[in-house]
């Protein structure tokens, strides 16, 4: 006893206590009849699948034991030795439970039903799966069917309109580029240039992309590196409840992605193939040749008169000379139709004791911008170990290598501000040239990724469940560049980039699973983690390479060349639990809890804890409830929760050092002896001890509900999303020293609804089916608190500023309202003081200009008259699904809209570029020669026009992007697919020893409806709201695949 109470006060147990307590653990999960004696018989059997076929890895159960049981061989075929009055039970993934009474017999075969709605009952959430049905938090699934072969190289391009709350936008064409993905509104304080993006969960694997980030070097999506077509399911946790198990990262919510495994059956070779062209972009419509000179001449006439032709641009004048009297067609020269192919080999085997699957994806989309494109290439293997009844490991590695061309053509012809005039002669090399062709030209962008995670689960008993889990990532980014002397004023340059993200993760946790009495449910998990993450980049320059055939930072003197490179380190201690409880499947709760420590904080704040409670009532399980045909399920539920976000900066906490530095800023400065200098960087931000964690604060009331046997399943959710504490940057006064400074300073509020409707509109029992789905969400993002007493900030340069006001959405677009054209001079306020004209910047304004509200009425429009715009964050988005069946036939059309958002159309304001002032320039940029969508620019006094006049002579800046006429309306509806495949009849496909085949066909972007009269397509725009037609075009994609199993 003494020196058991020794080993208690250190902490510890003899080793034969631990034993002892282990046996006893045991021995909670034997039932009484293992202990007795009875009559055996034994049992054998095969079972089979809905096509006659051997089914291995079927669990075959002796009913009201937790140890008696086997697992089908590769045959199908299995042995019991149970009493003879016993009844088996038969469970499979994927398939209906079945029973079976053996009644004495020695043979019992089963040919087992597929359950088609079963995994749509489960969901995937932190570290378990759950029914569906018992689920209190919200969780949005999208089945992997839903995304295969649609012709986008990244899987949330593919989510677009499928989930109630996700808004994922295309704002580039360019293959293998980003773009944007906000779930729940966006709470990026940043900048007008970032979003908030998900956390992402693949296999159990955290693919950061905080930490990807810091090594773009590429501007490669770092999800493309994922094959759709890999995927079973996606879950997308929402709220609180779902995601706070993952703590410091689920700040703006989970997307956990599971790819394909084994399925049980005969091994399978799949293969999937598809093939298809991009359509040439819409061509910005323009005058060119003649037609453009004789426009230019008319306006010059009609608003200088004889005077202003004496100094008309000679371009636009010498009609004879072979210079400049071309009809060039620009757009031509840099857009072709272009290829998309897309191959998938799998090969798969179930067996009792070890199951496979290895994967093998080929991804090529030439960009429709000649000279553009991506490339991808992914290998993922699966790997399933059972070598005991108690254990079971698991091993997913996926390596992928991305490749995106970009081009290095000298002139962006999409844009209208230097959209090129037609007078242009161009020679073969010009326009080779122009298209970024020129072999002594580099541009070469790689991303490499390497993703593994293995998995231990041990049965310790039916109820006792441990795992261990270990996740490794390795991603490196390179892009070489050069440009040849020729092309760089004979400046033969050449620039190498390239970084690296090394990072692993160790979680343990324990469950225990529990019913008692068949009325009381119990999951307890409890679990700890680490994970270490480093992050490396190497950029070196070199100029006036020795020769244009060396591309290379080569034999460059020292005074030509420059190099740095950087190390950042973090790391993440933490421990989680849940508890989860439902008493007779109809009253339930859960709750959770996380506790994270970060490296990127001081010691004093370096831990956060981050809990969620949840609940749900099933109301229609109620013996109140009136027993009817119409309404099968109705839960509501409700969570609270906290979810956490530490700095993006490795070291935000501390102080920044800077090397070679003088008080002024100045660089290249050294002390007295030579060496190198360091001293605090006061041109950073200087951080505050007390800088803590970010947190997300959200409440969630939620309705899940069938009717008429699942034909109608309606889903709804309410939220109130609260980020607090977040970490801002603002400005200090010079006396300071410092210019910035960083703490945590602001809090935002996404408030919103999401509604989810599923239709089955037509008899099971009929050849015909017909489906649809919609989803609808409504988020009002508003800023509930900024520094210094609240008072609004302003970021960007003077001709283009966003604002952040207390009340108001994130970076809100700001500029100066305005009441039409001017018609005459008569329309133009007076000042009554001055009996002077309003003036815009001390200009005085007349007939043609922009009608801009002088909001503080002093007769003078500057930078005070401004006020908010619009929001380039939508208020309302969701999209719109239907499919309908006959027989083998299908046909799907997918359509996505977004409402309700504001965007700058710089393609408008930009085509006063030339003019403005004077004529000049518009020799070399086309300017008014292109359409201006039906929309009438202001030429003579009087009239009643849409814009203002091209020319200024009072010098008003009607071209100013602030100005309100030059917003636009972003909303639009779009037919974002549609789909067309034929599945064969299985006893054809069965005769020509195949397993399934089908062939299958996808038009994508198929058409798009704005209010916007003069830009193609709003959703084409940048992210922080501005578009001026430099943007990569979005293609209309159609492709023709088949699908072969064997």
């Amino acid at each position: 006893m003494e020196k058991f109470v020794k080993n208690l006060k250190r902490g510890g147990l003899p080793t034969r206590c631990w034993l002892y307590m282990l046996i006893l653990l045991l021995s909670f999960g034997l039932p009484a009849s293992i202990f007795a004696q009875t009559d055996l018989v034994k049992v054998t059997g095969t079972v089979t699948d809905e096509t006659n076929q051997p089914v291995p890895g079927v669990n075959v159960l002796l009913k009201g034991s937790s140890n008696i049981g086997t697992v089908t061989d590769i045959e199908g075929k299995y042995t019991l030795n149970i009493p003879k009055d016993a009844t088996l039970i038969f469970k499979f993934v994927g398939y209906k439970t079945t029973e079976v009474a053996v009644n004495g017999k020695t043979t019992v075969n089963l040919s087992i039903q597929p359950d088609v709605k079963q995994l749509e009952d489960v969901v995937v959430i932190g570290y378990q799966a759950i029914k569906r049905e018992k689920s209190t938090a919200a969780i949005a699934s999208v089945a992997g069917e839903k995304i295969e072969n649609i012709p986008v190289p990244s899987v949330e391009m593919a989510l677009q309109g499928k989930v109630a709350g996700l808004n994922v936008l295309n704002i580039t064409g360019e293959p293998g580029a980003k773009g944007i993905v906000t779930l729940r509104g966006n709470t990026s304080i940043a900048s007008q240039d970032s979003r908030s993006t998900p956390l992402y969960v693949v296999d159990g694997i955290v693919m950061d992309e905080g930490d990807l980030g810091q090594i773009d070097l590429t501007g490669t999506n770092p999800i493309a590196g994922i094959n759709p077509n890999d995927i079973e399911s996606i879950d997308v946790l929402k709220d609180a409840s779902a995601s706070a198990i993952y703590g410091a990262r689920a700040a703006n919510g989970v997307i956990i992605i599971k790819t394909k495994t084994p399925k049980a059956g005969k091994p399978q070779v799949r293969l999937n193939g598809y093939y298809g062209v991009a359509m040439k972009p819409t061509m910005r419509s323009t005058l060119v040749g003649t037609a453009e000179r004789h426009l230019k001449m008319d306006l010059i006439y009609q608003y200088l008169g004889k005077p202003g032709m004496e100094n008309v641009n000679y371009w636009i004048t010498d009609s004879l000379n072979p210079a400049f009297n071309n009809h060039t067609d620009w757009q031509s020269n840099v857009i072709q139709k272009a290829r998309i192919q897309n191959y998938d080999v799998n090969v798969s085997a179930y067996g009792e004791k070890t199951s496979y699957r290895l994967s093998y994806n080929f991804y090529d989309e030439e960009g429709t911008v000649i000279g553009t494109g991506f490339t991808r290439n992914t290998a993922s293997l699966y790997l399933n170990a059972r070598p005991y009844s108690f254990l079971n490991l698991t091993g997913n590695i996926r390596f992928s290598e991305m490749s995106r061309k970009k081009t290095n053509g000298s002139i962006n012809i999409f844009s209208t501000w230097s959209f090129p005039s037609s007078f242009f002669k161009l020679t073969d090399e010009d326009i080779e040239n122009f298209k970024g062709n020129n072999l002594d030209e580099l541009d070469k962008n790689l991303n490499r990724d390497l993703y593994a995670n293995f998995q231990a689960n041990i049965d310790f008993t039916p109820y006792l469940k441990w795992t261990t889990s270990y996740s490794f990532g390795y991603s490196t980014t390179r892009n070489d560049y050069f440009i040849p002397s020729y092309r760089n004023d004979g400046n033969a340059y050449a620039t190498s980039s390239s970084g690296s993200v090394k990072r692993w993760e160790i979680e343990n946790y324990i469950q225990y699973l529990r019913s008692f009495k068949e009325t009381h449910n119990l999951s307890v998990l409890f679990g700890q983690g680490a994970e270490y993450s480093y992050i490396d980049n190497l950029w070196g320059e070199g100029n006036y390479i020795a020769s244009n055939s060396i591309q290379t930072i080569q034999g460059v003197v020292s005074k030509n060349s420059n190099a740095s490179s950087s190390i950042e380190e973090r790391a993440r201690l933490s421990w989680f639990a849940r508890l989860s409880y439902d008493y007779k499947d109809k009253y339930l709760f859960s709750a959770n809890w996380r506790m994270d420590g970060s490296s990127r904080f001081g010691k004093d704040n370096r831990w956060g804890h981050f809990p969620s409670v949840s609940a749900g009532w099933i109301i229609t399980k109620e013996s109140f409830f009136p027993e009817n045909q119409v309404a099968d399920f109705i839960k509501i539920r409700g969570s609270y929760g906290i979810t956490g976000n530490d700095p993006a900066g490795f070291y935000d906490a501390y102080r920044a050092l800077t090397t070679n530095v003088d008080y002024r800023g100045g660089s290249g400065i050294t002390s007295y002896n030579g060496s190198g200098t360091i001293a605090y960087d006061f041109g950073s931000a200087v951080t505050s001890r007390e800088l803590g964690w970010e947190e997300s604060k959200q409440m969630n009331f939620g309705l899940d509900a069938h009717f008429l046997n699942k034909r109608i399943i309606l889903t709804g959710d309410y939220y109130i999303r609260d980020s607090e504490s977040m970490i801002f940057n603002y400005a200090l006064p010079v006396t300071t020293g410092y210019t910035e400074a960083k703490n945590n300073l602001v809090s935002v509020r996404n408030s919103g609804v999401e509604l989810q409707l599923s239709l089955d509109l037509l008899p099971h029992n009929w050849d015909w089916s017909w489906t649809i789905d919609a989803n609808i969400a409504m988020n009002k993002n508003q800023i509930k608190k900024l520094p210094n007493g609240n008072r609004s900030i302003v970021t960007g340069s003077p001709w283009m500023e966003w604002i952040l006001t207390v009340g108001r959405p994130l970076y809100e677009i700001t500029g100066w309202r305005s009441n039409g054209i001017y018609a005459t001079d008569d329309d133009v306020p007076v000042d009554p003081l001055t009996g002077n004209r309003m003036t815009f910047f001390g200009t005085t304004m007349q007939a043609g200009d922009i009608a801009v509200v002088d909001q503080n009425g002093d007769y003078n429009i500057d930078y005070n008259d401004k006020v908010s715009l619009g929001n380039p964050d939508p208020k309302y988005y969701g999209g719109i699904n239907t499919t309908v069946r006959w027989k083998g036939i299908s046909l799907g059309v997918f359509c996505n809209y977004v409402i309700k958002r504001t965007f700058w159309n710089g393609f408008l304001s930009d085509r006063m570029n030339g003019g403005v002032y004077s004529a000049g320039g518009w020799g070399n940029v086309s300017g008014p020669a292109l359409d201006f969508g039906g929309l009438k620019y202001y030429t003579t006094p009087g009239q009643q026009a849409d814009l203002p006049t091209l020319i200024a002579t009072n010098h008003m800046d009607n071209r100013h992007i602030a100005h309100e006429i030059y917003t636009d309306n972003g909303s639009f509806f779009r037919v974002k697919n549609i789909s067309m495949s034929y599945e064969f009849p299985t006893a054809l496909v069965n005769k020509i020893k195949l397993q399934r085949l089908r062939v299958y066909g996808y038009m994508d972007n198929v058409w798009v409806f704005s209010k916007s009269k003069t830009y193609p397509d709003p959703e084409n725009i940048n992210t922080n709201g501005y578009a001026n037609g430099s943007e990569y075009p979005l293609p209309h994609k159609f492709t023709l695949g088949a699908e072969i199993t064997f």
